[in-house]
């Protein structure tokens, strides 16, 4: 991919454009076109050596994994989840999957919180190994505190079958709807504690909510979703 600074650039560049042109839209029709990707199944038991690896073999099979995917920086939010594992059920784990600047500092936090056994760093995970180590994961975590145009990583874990937890805000009020996953107030870590530990109660609702995830994934976010929609607004139609 693109260095952080030029992806950076490019962001603010783009969102500036976005706003000079607000008095443009006002009262006419637009459409949002989301990214597109490639669908990839996860294979179970493929990665075994990264999942051992990451958690320190310290998940058993009736353990609850939640996982995050992204670059470790402060606006992305992972202090409410590691503060939120404080008074939930022992059974809760949080994988972290990325580097960045902010990880000693998640390091430190989730010592001072007292839940440094149940925060694992996975460290930097090639794309192509993604999909096997969030088959091993139960549920997708994106707390940001700062805005998400539209969170590419939360429609990856998606498809790979897990409902997500998210902060409720930006793109990602288009990304997750209620029947895959929960929009939740950013940086309220009670509101946070509290979905956490119901989506962990509940395996059934678990379950159920990440085979919805998987169907809006593949029937939205896919080239070919994206293609289909770009077709339609072409050809006179609404997208």
């Amino acid at each position: 991919g693109a260095p952080f600074g030029l992806t950076a650039m490019i962001y603010l560049l783009t969102h500036a454009f976005v706003l000079s042109q607000r008095r443009f839209l006002v009262g006419k029709p637009f459409w949002i076109f989301w990214s597109g990707f490639a669908i990839v199944a996860p294979v179970a038991g493929a990665l075994t050596w990264i999942i051992a690896s990451a958690l320190r073999g310290a998940v058993l099979p009736s353990d609850v994994v939640l996982a995050s995917i992204g670059r470790l920086v402060g606006w992305k939010g992972l202090r409410i989840v590691i503060e939120s594992l404080v008074g939930l059920p022992a059974r809760v784990h949080f994988l972290v999957i990325g580097e960045g600047p902010e990880r000693t500092a998640l390091e430190v936090a989730a010592r001072d919180a007292g839940v440094a056994d149940r925060v694992h760093f996975a460290g930097r995970i090639g794309h192509d190994a993604l999909p096997g180590l969030l088959g091993a994961c139960d549920v997708l975590v994106q707390p940001s505190i700062g805005e998400e145009a539209f969170g590419i990583s939360v429609v990856e874990a998606m498809a790979c079958g897990l409902p997500a937890l998210v902060s409720d805000q930006g793109g990602l009020r288009e990304t997750v709807e209620a029947d895959c996953g929960v929009r939740l107030p950013p940086g309220d870590v009670e509101a946070w504690r509290a979905a956490i530990a119901a989506i962990e109660r509940e395996s059934g609702r678990r379950r159920q909510m990440g085979e919805a995830a998987r169907r809006r994934a593949v029937a939205h976010f896919t080239w070919a979703a994206n293609a289909a929609r770009h077709e339609v607004l072409l050809s006179g139609g609404r997208a």
